[in-house]
Formats: C-alpha cells, sequence, structure tokens
C-alpha cells in the first residue's frame, strides 16, 4: 500500500511539473507604467516590436499625451516623433499615417484640406467638412503645442494659419456665389 502511495505522489508530481515546462507564455500589450515621458516612450516603442500589440498604437498615443500634457516640455516633441517612429518601424501605422498624426498634432500648418479644396468652386460645396476637419485640427494642435510642448507661440500661429483659411475659403466661397448669379 506504500508503495502504491508512494507511485501516485511520484506521479502526481511528474505530471505537475511536466505540465509546467509545457505552458505558453502570452504577450501582454497593457499599458507602460511609468510616468515620465521617455520612461513611457521607451516602453511602448518595446512593446509595439510585438505584432501582437500593434493594435495599441491609438491608445499608447493617447496615453502618451496625457503624460505629456501633465509635463509639458519642448522635448516631447522629439519623443512624439520616437514613438510614431516606432510605430512606423514596427508596422503598426503606414509612414503617411505616421506623418499626418505628427503634423496634426506639432506643427502649425493645417493639414487637414489639401491644396485644392480651398481654391476650387466645386470642391467648396463640403465646406462644412472642412470647417469641421480644421476645428478637429485647431483642437489637436491645442492639446499638442500647447498643452504637451508648452509652444505658446506655435499654436498662437496655427491660429492665425486657421484664421487665415477661414477667410480665404469665405472669400472664394463668395466669389463662387457671386459668378453664378451672373450666370
Amino acid at each position: 500500500m506504500r508503495t502504491i502511495s508512494t507511485f501516485i505522489a511520484f506521479f502526481a508530481i511528474a505530471v505537475t511539473t511536466g505540465c509546467a515546462s509545457n505552458t505558453v507564455a502570452t504577450v501582454s500589450c497593457s499599458m507602460p507604467s511609468a510616468q515620465t515621458v521617455d520612461g513611457y516612450v521607451v516602453a511602448a516603442a518595446g512593446d509595439l516590436g510585438l505584432a501582437s500589440c500593434h493594435s495599441n498604437f491609438d491608445s499608447y498615443f493617447g496615453h502618451l499625451m496625457d503624460i505629456a500634457v501633465e509635463n509639458p516640455a519642448a522635448g516631447n516633441k522629439g519623443q512624439f516623433a520616437n514613438l510614431i517612429r516606432a510605430g512606423i518601424d514596427s508596422g503598426a501605422i503606414s509612414s503617411r499615417q505616421g506623418k499626418q498624426l505628427f503634423n496634426e498634432y506639432f506643427e502649425p500648418e493645417f493639414f487637414a484640406l489639401k491644396g485644392e479644396a480651398r481654391s476650387n468652386c466645386v470642391a467648396l460645396q463640403q465646406k462644412a467638412d472642412y470647417f469641421r476637419d480644421m476645428d478637429t485640427e485647431l483642437q489637436n494642435k491645442k492639446i499638442g503645442l500647447l498643452d504637451a510642448l508648452g509652444d505658446e507661440a506655435s499654436f498662437r500661429l496655427s491660429q492665425r494659419y486657421y484664421q487665415d483659411l477661414v477667410t480665404v475659403i469665405e472669400a472664394i466661397d463668395h466669389s463662387c456665389e457671386a459668378s453664378l448669379a451672373r450666370r
């Protein structure tokens, strides 16, 4: 009887250790816990190196923005560029998406409108959409330039570009309406 008990105990230990050595490692794509911009970018870039974490790029970007807003500094711009570069290099986002995202938040000029959109009567039929896109981009520039970088001068420049675009669009729209009225 004692032999059977010893055999059962030995068998249980063998099965337990055998199963333990065959466990599958799981990959965690949770938000990095770093509370500094630099530390967060290093951790998020590492996660983006894992294909299973690519879908988290937007979450990583948003969380980095939250950290940067709490710690505004001019150097944050370079760290956002690093995160975007890591996203591009890993295949999480395309080069075009990366450039668009960076420009939308950190460049004073507006990219919501394509060149022809503000100088074409046919394209101005979508004027409400253009203004909505410009409003969204201005809000993103406020978050990026002013809140995350603390760059008031660049944000004020963005506001001037915004007003200039509104003036141009309204002038062209007025000209188009006048041209139609003369027909």
